[in-house]
C-alpha cells in the first residue's frame, strides 16, 4: 500500500480505548503519544465507536478525535485524514484505493463478517469514489485463529444458515469458527 502510512500498535502503546473503564487522561495521553509517534495531529484522528455492525460510515466535517460516529468502518478521500480501529479478538483490515486515493479501516468479528461488512465498504468504494475493485488493496490484520474460537450450536446453525460452512470447522464435538476465511472469500 504506497502512500499511505499504517501501523499496528501493540501494549506497549497503551491503551488507546475510552470505552474500557481506564483513566480517561491516560487513554488520551497514549493518543498523543502515538500521533507523535506516528506524525499526525491528534484531534484529526476519526475513530469509532464500534457496534459490532455492518455500518459504514463517510467521514466527513464533523468526524473528528472528540467526536467518533458509531460505525465498523469509515471511509475517506480527505488527505491528512488518520482513521483508527481498534480490535481485541477481532479483525481489522484496512483498505485503499491508490487511483482514487481514497482509504478505509473495518472492525470486523463474527457479525461483521456474517453481516458482509468487506461487501459494504467495497459498495462505497464504487458507489462513491467510482473505485474498480480490483484496484483496492486490502490488509488484514491478525485476529483469533479457527483453533481458538470456539462457538455455540446457535452460531454454527446461524453460519450454515448463511451458506458460511466453509468458515466453519467441527472437531471432538465442539464447533470453530474462521473469521479470517470468511472475510477473504
Amino acid at each position: 500500500m504506497e502512500n499511505i502510512i499504517f501501523s499496528f500498535t501493540t501494549k506497549n502503546d497503551g491503551n488507546l480505548a475510552f470505552h474500557v473503564g481506564d483513566d480517561e487522561h491516560s487513554v488520551d495521553a497514549n493518543h498523543e503519544k502515538l500521533a507523535q509517534k506516528l506524525g499526525y495531529d491528534k484531534n484529526s484522528l476519526v475513530h469509532m465507536k464500534q457496534i459490532h455492525s455492518n455500518i459504514v460510515h463517510v467521514v466527513d466535517e464533523n468526524d473528528n478525535y472528540k467526536n467518533p460516529p458509531t460505525c465498523d468502518a469509515l471511509i475517506t478521500d480527505k488527505i491528512n485524514t488518520p482513521l483508527m480501529v481498534m480490535v481485541a479478538d477481532c479483525t481489522p483490515i484496512i483498505f485503499y484505493d491508490a487511483t482514487k486515493k481514497v482509504i478505509a479501516v473495518a472492525h470486523a468479528g463474527r457479525q461483521g463478517a456474517f453481516k458482509n461488512i468487506v461487501k459494504n465498504v467495497i459498495d462505497r468504494f464504487k458507489d462513491l469514489y467510482k473505485s474498480k475493485p480490483e484496484d483496492i488493496s486490502v490488509k488484514l490484520g491478525t485476529a483469533i485463529c479457527c483453533d481458538c474460537y470456539e462457538v455455540g450450536s446457535e452460531i454454527y446453525d446461524e453460519a450454515m444458515i448463511l451458506n458460511l460452512d466453509y468458515g466453519l470447522k467441527k472437531q471432538n464435538g465442539r464447533y470453530y469458527l474462521d473469521i479470517t476465511k470468511i472475510l477473504k472469500q
